[in-house]
């Protein structure tokens, strides 16, 4: 994962914290950085749509709990 990759996956931020609160009450913010942990561990990946990847991770972890 490049600087740029790490990045563009930070300024998605806003939008993620958006979404985990519609997903779940009150423990958003550590979805969210679940979310970018996870994003971190799969980072080898080339990117196209960093919303939409970030997105289906926080979907994940959250159908999880």
């Amino acid at each position: 994962m490049t600087a740029q990759d790490l990045e563009d996956l930070l300024k998605e931020e806003p939008y993620l914290r958006s979404l985990a609160r519609s997903l779940i009450a009150g423990d958003e913010d550590d979805l969210v950085q679940q979310t970018y942990l996870q994003a971190m561990q799969e980072g080898d990946k080339t990117i196209r749509s960093p919303r939409s990847w970030l997105a289906r991770i926080l979907r994940n972890l959250a159908s999880n709990l």
